[in-house]
């Protein structure tokens, strides 16, 4: 008759980058074996992969009803894990708002070009004194903290600047595409309830305001950190 043996095959390297085998066993059980290069995994991410699949496998057989994408392929204590690395240390924060933090830069490079409009540059200095002229006529109006400022603008520097003037004023940017139709362009202020509307780029630059920049004391009440800072109104297209 013909004797049948099993060879076990002399070869410490993997055929593939990474093979996963399955053999049933004479009790029924289901063993599996990978296979794995070296040069391209370590022992601890092939163990972490043969744990994930562990953990899918146990997951169908607990529920087979589930969803696909409901089936999880790592552990609570991997999870765990994962969001503990994942989280670190947290920096301090400083409580500072974005005209502080532009008056800051503008002190420190008052001339490196802060704005780029076609063959026009402005200077953070440039920059900083054009918005301040503009953040103070703003205050003049009743522009403040809660209050949202329309500004139906062209894409220019002059948008730029009446952004940051708005921040200075205390209030909350709103941007409307000029291009927009009236009736949407119309929606979106009341909608808002924009206290008023900048539709004129020559509007900012010919804010008659002092240089300085604004304070708490120029404004109704102190601008702080949590106070809104824009409104955005989004299409389905636009998020």
């Amino acid at each position: 008759g013909l004797e049948v043996t099993d060879v076990e095959p002399d070869s410490d390297q993997a055929a593939f980058d990474l093979t996963l085998e399955f053999a049933e066993t004479g009790s029924g059980e289901l063993h599996g074996l990978l296979t794995y290069n070296t040069d391209l995994f370590d022992p601890a991410t092939a163990e972490r992969m043969a744990g994930q699949l562990g953990t899918l496998l146990h997951a169908v057989a607990t529920d087979p009803d589930r969803p696909l994408g409901a089936l999880p392929l790592s552990s609570d204590g991997e999870l765990k894990t994962l969001l503990h690395q994942g989280r670190g240390d947290f920096p301090p924060v400083a409580e500072r708002t974005l005209p502080d933090l532009f008056e800051q830069q503008a002190a420190r490079t008052p001339d490196a070009v802060a704005l780029l409009d076609g063959d026009r540059e402005l200077s953070y200095a440039e920059v900083d004194r054009a918005a301040n002229r503009l953040a103070h006529r703003l205050i003049r109006d009743g522009v403040g903290p809660e209050h949202v400022v329309a500004l139906a603008l062209p894409r220019s520097a002059a948008t730029v600047v009446a952004q940051l003037a708005v921040a200075k004023a205390g209030g909350a940017f709103l941007p409307v595409d000029p291009n927009y139709p009236a009736q949407r362009r119309e929606f979106m202020i009341r909608d808002a309830g924009a206290h008023l509307v900048l539709d004129d780029p020559a509007e900012v630059w010919a804010a008659d305001g002092p240089e300085s920049a604004p304070t708490d004391a120029d404004r109704a009440r102190p601008l702080t950190p949590a106070h809104p800072a824009y409104v955005i109104y989004t299409s389905g297209s636009t998020g």
